[in-house]
């Protein structure tokens, strides 16, 4: 595998990977990227805090197996920004493609040039199959519908999907019932797993810095829509996700923050004039809602 990532150039895949005060959870991924990473691959690690010291170490170990850059003085720039200002940083070399995964993320299995090659004939924003568990016995809504009134309750954590699981709003907006073979459209996918070519992403602009972290991929799935872009979910790539890694302690409160003005932000952002007009009635829903979720944790 290290041969073919610094020898083969043509369909170059950058990888990236925001950093957060977690730098423990980087080693296991790079371990997954170089077990089954099967195509020319670059990693782009941008630092949002605190993490560079072992970055480097990182470099040091992978230097003759897998190019990894550094991004980032330790800054958090917010996630959005942070990914956007990696999938424009010179390297070496040019890629065609990037690959987001979250730090607390790991391939499950072979990324292979049929794959890339797939990936690059449809051409889309594209998610992968993400699981909670390495068992992969409990399979990530990773690809859902756009949010609507009804996911205040009907969320992955909303209160209606705790009490009754199976009720058809929150199945009809989490999709967790996706086919696990072919390509399936979505309106959007996670960005914690997420495969986009170069000129799609300019395309769509990358991600929409107003968010600073949380719902820029809905947001994303949106813009896709409103510029004729595809999404799909392609649930051919596994990738395991140990939620959490970022958002531990205290950090957890902060994060909720981030995640509930981003919502506000997504209903302003999409809905004009008449979501000006309903935000002093959305804006306090989204508050309490908030105050509720801190005030359980």
């Amino acid at each position: 595998m290290a041969e073919q990532i610094m020898s083969n150039q043509n369909g170059l895949v950058r990888l990236i990977v925001v950093m957060f005060h977690n730098p423990h959870d980087l080693p296991p991924l790079l371990a997954s990227v170089e077990r089954h990473m099967q195509v020319a691959c670059e990693v782009v690690v941008w630092d949002n805090g605190g993490c560079a010291a072992e970055i480097h170490k990182l470099q040091e170990l992978y230097a003759a197996r897998l190019p990894i850059y550094l991004g980032g003085n330790g800054q958090n720039l917010g996630f959005g920004k942070a990914v956007n200002l990696a999938a424009t940083m010179p390297t070496a070399h040019v890629p065609s493609s990037l690959l987001l995964l979250n730090p607390d993320a790991v391939l499950a299995n072979d990324f292979t040039s049929a794959h890339l090659n797939e990936l690059q004939l449809h051409n889309a924003l594209t998610g992968f199959q993400v699981f909670d568990d390495a068992a992969m016995q409990k399979r990530q809504a990773s690809a859902r519908r756009f949010p609507n009134i009804m996911t205040a309750v009907a969320g992955r954590e909303g209160v209606l999907t705790k009490l009754w699981p199976q009720n058809p709003f929150s199945k009809a907006y989490l999709q967790d019932d996706l086919p696990t073979t072919g390509w399936q459209q979505v309106d959007w996918v996670s960005g914690s797993a997420l495969w986009v070519s170069i000129d799609r992403w300019r395309e769509l602009g990358g991600y929409d810095e107003r968010y600073f972290l949380y719902v820029e991929d809905v947001d994303l799935g949106r813009e896709a829509q409103r510029k004729g872009v595809p999404v799909y979910f392609y649930p051919e790539i596994k990738v395991v996700h140990y939620i959490g890694g970022t958002r531990k302690g205290s950090i957890n409160k902060i994060a909720e923050w981030h995640h509930h003005m981003g919502m506000l932000a997504y209903f302003l952002k999409w809905n004009g004039l008449f979501g000006w007009l309903l935000s002093p009635v959305v804006a306090p829903l989204i508050l309490l809602r908030y105050a509720l979720r801190t005030l359980r944790s």
